[in-house]
């Protein structure tokens, strides 16, 4: 006779046995070194349990299946390096120059001198003007911040888990389930 009475569809097995009759089974005669018997204490009340009945020997034995486990570890993914170099650029500016340019007009003249004396005589008319002259200003133009976000996202992970299923296959003439 099977301790197994049924497996339903949502992989509950059904037993040949009642709580009561669990709870007040004898377990003494359980085999020696198997970890699937244990006395009465620790299983009372398991309605899933088979021990061994006064006529009849039951065996027991267990499903299992594996549950997909997912562990997190911190790690460096990757790294941000700035650098900066010198480079240059022939730079171009308009500026408005001033300076002043001689011009020498002649015109007719008839009038008394004041003097009769004729003497060598010039006159010297100094000239201004502006002249450019390059210089360089270092300034700070842009600044560049690098710093870390965490942020959080949810990764999809996938791994092939196993179970166990009972078949069960009972070919004496008396099926009890």
């Amino acid at each position: 006779m099977s301790a197994v009475a049924s497996v339903g569809d949502d992989d509950n097995v059904h037993l040949s046995m009642t709580k009561d009759q669990i709870e007040h089974q004898d377990w003494s005669t359980a085999p020696s070194g198997d970890d699937t018997w244990r006395g009465s204490e620790a299983h009372a009340g398991t309605s899933g349990y088979a021990g061994t009945d006064t006529d009849t020997a039951r065996d027991v034995i267990e499903r299992r299946e594996e549950r997909l486990t997912v562990d997190r570890q911190s790690g460096q993914t990757g790294s941000v390096h700035v650098d900066k170099h010198v480079v240059e650029d022939e730079q171009s500016v308009d500026v408005p120059v001033t300076r002043e340019e001689a011009f020498v007009e002649r015109r007719p003249v008839d009038r008394a001198a004041g003097s009769t004396d004729l003497s060598d005589e010039s006159i010297d008319v100094p000239l201004y003007g502006e002249q450019v002259s390059t210089g360089k200003e270092t300034r700070v133009v842009e600044e560049v911040e690098v710093g870390k976000t965490p942020r959080t996202e949810t990764q999809r992970v996938t791994d092939t888990v196993r179970r166990e299923e009972f078949d069960i296959d009972d070919d004496s003439d008396r099926t009890n389930r």
